[in-house]
């Protein structure tokens, strides 16, 4: 099991709320003082909600769908190596190991057609996960949003690819810079029908914009607005904390016994 570091924690009990940072005893451990000294009668506090901001993330399977359309490829621009920037920041965040206590990622990339960068099932080490990122490359094509999601459906969320069980959390981020490329005016694709699917599989869809995205489209394909964000090309390490704010928090129900 994960150690869970603790800042203020508000506790609840009745009418009685308490806000008591933690001391750490010579094991380490958080202890909870109230008032003086810590009081070596058992108390049985039922702690009804609260949200705990953690030191590190916890163990999720994340998967990075990456747009890589022709509108990125702009002269003058690293806009390739700020995309790897941005990815590489944002899974620095997490443990990423094989095993059961670390973070699992997924890449797919995307323009006309969709391409598979990294799976579940393969090596999850920071070293061959950073490879994947390099791996990236910006194209030509347009931005075919609903191949990338659907690819990131079949062959990163299925339990058949490496996806674990419901007591891990399940995370796409989806990045864009553009707008779904529409086929046929009859026939309109809205993204999100395809990121639909994943919801209803309890996977949280992050949409993050560069350039001129449609910001109607990223708000619908995303879990909801604290979901959304914007990654400026030119600081890609700035959109992360916002993100890494939402997936590190936890929500829970618990009883302590303090002694």
């Amino acid at each position: 099991m994960r150690s869970i570091g603790m800042s203020d924690i508000g506790i609840r009990y009745a009418n009685l709320v308490v806000l008591a940072p933690p001391e750490k005893s010579e094991e380490g451990m958080d202890l909870i003082r109230y008032g003086g000294p810590i009081y070596w009668t058992v108390i049985l506090i039922s702690i009804r909600y609260y949200l705990v901001e953690l030191l590190g993330c916890p163990p999720i399977d994340l998967g990075i769908l990456l747009d890589s359309s022709g509108s990125l490829n702009l002269p003058g621009y690293d806009n390739e190596g700020s995309i790897e920037t941005f990815v590489k920041e944002l899974v620095g965040n997490f443990d990423i190991n094989p095993g059961i206590n670390g973070t699992h990622v997924g890449i797919v990339q995307f323009d006309s057609s969709a391409k598979l960068r990294y799976k579940f099932t393969q090596p999850q080490t920071p070293a061959a996960v950073e490879a994947a990122i390099e791996s990236y490359k910006i194209g030509d094509g347009s931005t075919m949003l609903n191949r990338g999601i659907d690819m990131c459906d079949d062959e990163l969320f299925q339990t058949s690819e490496g996806m674990r069980g419901p007591e891990y959390k399940k995370v796409l981020i989806i990045f864009t810079d553009g707008k779904q490329t529409q086929l046929n005016e009859r026939q309109p694709i809205n993204p999100k029908d395809n990121t639909q699917v994943l919801k209803d599989k309890n996977v949280t869809v992050f949409s993050i914009g560069a350039g001129t995205p449609d910001p109607i489209e990223l708000y619908e394909m995303s879990s909801g607005y604290p979901f959304v964000g914007r990654l400026d090309l030119r600081d890609p390490a700035k959109a992360v904390p916002p993100i890494i704010n939402q997936l590190c928090k936890v929500e829970v129900t618990v009883s302590l016994e303090l002694c």
